[in-house]
């Protein structure tokens, strides 16, 4: 195929060797966002989970979006199936690991939520905070367990994942 037709996927990664490379980062990522549970109870920690939570995010994303290129270009092709399967693996492991995050916010006293919200070093991530002020609500209403946390999580990660498909789409 003619090289104008197809994407420019270096942008994101040199080559397939490269984005192993990007890939190997995940799981340490993953397990210094997870070292969070049960410390989000002050500005500080709030703070560097919403960073090493936002840099997990973000290598994800480019992680994400080259193997689905790449798997796009021919269905076909084996390598670029498994570096499909990778990512989204190890998107599930993420998702998985900060599952915590957002009940244990919630869980806190109405007045330290409060204060993180007003507190000026998380004025960047003041939107995931108020964003979850009527979940906070809600979630006293309903199910508690790990299972209901689980399926909450799962579907605005699918509207999400949904928004970020058209964003690709539209990219082409």
């Amino acid at each position: 195929m003619d090289k104008a037709y197809m994407w420019d996927l270096t942008t994101l990664y040199k080559d397939d060797n490269a984005w192993r490379e990007a890939l190997g980062g995940v799981d340490e990522k993953i397990t210094a966002v997870s070292a969070f549970q049960g410390k989000l109870t002050d500005a500080d920690h709030v703070l560097a989970y919403f960073k090493a939570d936002t840099d997990l995010s973000l290598l994800l994303s480019d992680l994400f979006c080259y193997a689905s290129l790449r798997r796009s270009e021919d269905t076909r092709a084996a390598d670029a199936q498994a570096m499909y399967a990778q990512i989204y693996g190890k998107y599930v492991q993420a998702v998985s690991a900060t599952a915590f995050a957002e009940p244990e916010i919630l869980a806190l006293p109405e007045e330290t939520l409060k204060s993180l919200t007003d507190d000026p070093k998380l004025k960047d991530y003041r939107y995931l905070l108020v964003r979850s002020s009527p979940r906070r609500s809600r979630s006293r209403r309903t199910c508690r367990t790990p299972i209901c946390s689980s399926i909450r999580r799962r579907t605005r990660t699918a509207r999400s994942t949904r928004s970020r498909a058209r964003a690709t789409s539209r990219c082409r």
